[in-house]
């Protein structure tokens, strides 16, 4: 897997003790992530706020403001309520991982920690996050085609004069259809990969190839759905201009029509 082209980077790192926030810093920095340290909860709310990361590690001891409420607000705030965190402590109490999960935790790490464990967490936390932003945006592309092509039909069916484009509206949502069907197959199938995978890593039994056979499978279908929505998107932008194009033509008729 090459970390360069998967654009993954860690960006936040929270921690209280000074020598273990190193420690971490230092390895994460070493497998290619960028990671931005803060000493205490008020400096890492700041932070988070100023340019949200992509995976916030969390400790939840610390000066000025503890974990639970720098996560509140983070939860609370448009800017990062949909960034993962990860709490990372050496509290190992149930009670303290409900809340951690409450609050809006994906994950809890219990200290002393071994870093293989850390980089895969992350590492899949990551991952997912990088599957959610694709799908949210193939999602939007996919809402803003359909709504422009409900936009055009609407403006065919409000004009009489534009009746004779009711075969052509038929025609273009028939081969948009076909994209289109390709891209909510795939992104169900996606969809459905994602929460298998989510199960196997819940259940502490994923191995490598687990992650990377989803990985591939999530590159293949992001890779058709975008294909074919852009399929969609230009078949949409041709049948919008021959819409264009011929209702000049009826104009156009219509002031050149003779008088007797």
């Amino acid at each position: 897997m090459n970390r360069q082209t998967q654009l993954l980077q860690l960006k936040k790192r929270v921690d209280d003790t000074t020598a273990n926030l190193q420690l971490l810093v230092n390895m994460l920095t070493q497998k290619g992530y960028k990671v931005r340290p803060a000493i205490n909860g008020k400096l890492a709310l700041s932070s988070a706020q100023t340019a949200p990361p992509d995976l916030i590690l969390l400790d939840i001891i610390m000066p000025n403001m503890d974990g639970y409420q720098v996560c509140e607000h983070l939860k609370a705030d448009e800017r990062t309520r949909d960034v993962p965190i990860i709490f990372i402590s050496a509290i190992n109490e149930v009670l303290d991982k409900v809340k951690a999960f409450t609050l809006g935790g994906v994950d809890y790490i219990t200290k002393p920690f071994q870093f293989e464990e850390v980089l895969v967490r992350v590492e899949t936390h990551l991952t997912l996050r990088n599957l959610q932003k694709s799908i949210k945006a193939k999602n939007d592309l996919l809402e803003k085609t359909l709504q422009q092509l409900q936009d055009t039909q609407k403006h065919l069916i409000e004009s009489e004069k534009m009746a004779a484009l009711g075969n052509l509206v038929a025609g273009v949502a028939h081969e948009i259809n076909t994209p289109v069907g390709i891209s909510v197959t795939a992104a169900s199938t996606l969809a459905e990969d994602t929460k298998e995978f989510y199960r196997i890593y819940k259940s502490n039994q994923m191995k490598r190839t687990d992650l990377e056979t989803f990985l591939d499978t999530a590159i293949e279908s992001s890779t058709m759905i975008l294909a074919n929505l852009r399929r969609a998107a230009d078949l949409i932008v041709s049948f919008k201009q021959v819409a264009v194009d011929q209702s000049k033509e009826i104009r156009c008729k219509q002031l050149i029509t003779p008088k007797f």
